[in-house]
This record gives structure tokens, sequence and C-alpha cells, in this order.
């Protein structure tokens, strides 16, 4: 299935291929990428009115300023997928195609998703302070409020999942 793969203002057309032991995403000419249900943590597809409603930290800071820019267009879909071991989570945007049909696309593999949750971030190393840094520059310049600004603190120093 064609889809575009968000990764801050910069969007990559792709193509995703799922089957069971993992996924697929060919990007350009031959670059393809596979990735096993085992290492992902969490699949969600949204609209483009939970977009609008839910644009958290992390999201934010994956995305960066287009994270404002997701416009509410009837017939399209997104997919966030997080995976165990990586601070990469996949952003993908599905083009006039909606929330019921990407998510009929995902589930007959949902159950091959780990139920574990994930533990990507170890709170001691650079990462975390970066992490801290930005998350900080978010709050400070008004961008998440004061309940999201804690609850992505305590989930980046692991004691949240």
């Amino acid at each position: 299935m064609k889809a575009e793969k968000i990764h801050g203002d910069a969007e990559n057309s792709i193509v995703i291929a799922l089957t069971d032991s993992g996924f697929e995403i060919a990007e350009g000419w031959g670059s393809k990428i596979f990735y096993p249900w085992a290492d992902v943590s969490e699949l969600s597809v949204e609209g483009p009115d939970a977009i609008q409603k839910r644009i958290t930290a992390s999201r934010l800071l994956l995305t960066g300023v287009f994270a404002f820019a997701f416009k509410k267009k009837t017939g399209e879909a997104f997919a966030f997928i997080d995976f165990k071991n990586s601070n990469d989570p996949i952003v993908l945007r599905f083009p006039k195609k909606s929330e019921p049909e990407i998510k009929a696309f995902f589930a007959p593999f949902k159950s091959k998703i780990s139920s574990t949750p994930s533990n990507k971030l170890d709170n001691s190393g650079p990462d975390t302070i970066e992490q801290l840094e930005k998350l900080s520059d978010l709050f400070e310049r008004k961008l998440i409020d004061e309940a999201e600004f804690k609850a992505s603190k305590a989930k980046i120093l692991g004691l949240t999942d």
C-alpha cells in the first residue's frame, strides 16, 4: 500500500507491505527496510480529528513544526508505530484512505505486536538529557501544557509506561 513517511518537515513516498513476520517499507529505488512485529511495541491508527486533538510531546518532537500542520482532511489517516529498542518511531500518512480502511489494513497483524511495554529510554544516558531539554523547551515556549510536561517527563525518566 502506498503511504508517506513523515519525519520532521519531510515526507517521503513509500510502499508498505505487511507479512506474518513483520512489515517492509520500500523507499526510493530499491531501498527496503524490514521491521519484525516482535520489535513493535505499539501501533495506532488515527484520523485527522484525533490528530488535531492529540498532539503529544513525543509526536511533536518527532514531527517538529509539522505537527501543527496536520490539516483536517477527510479521506486520510495516520499510523504511528513505536518500537521497543529504538528511539525512532515511524509516522505514516495514508492519503486518500480513511481511518477505518487503515485500521482494517493493520488488523490481521495487531495480535503479532508484543503487548510488553517498551522500555526504550535509559534514564542514565545523554539521550535522556537531550529529551528532557527538548521537553523543557516545548514547555517554556508554551507548546505543551504543564500536565503534558509532567506526564512526558515521568515517561522519559522511566517512572511510568
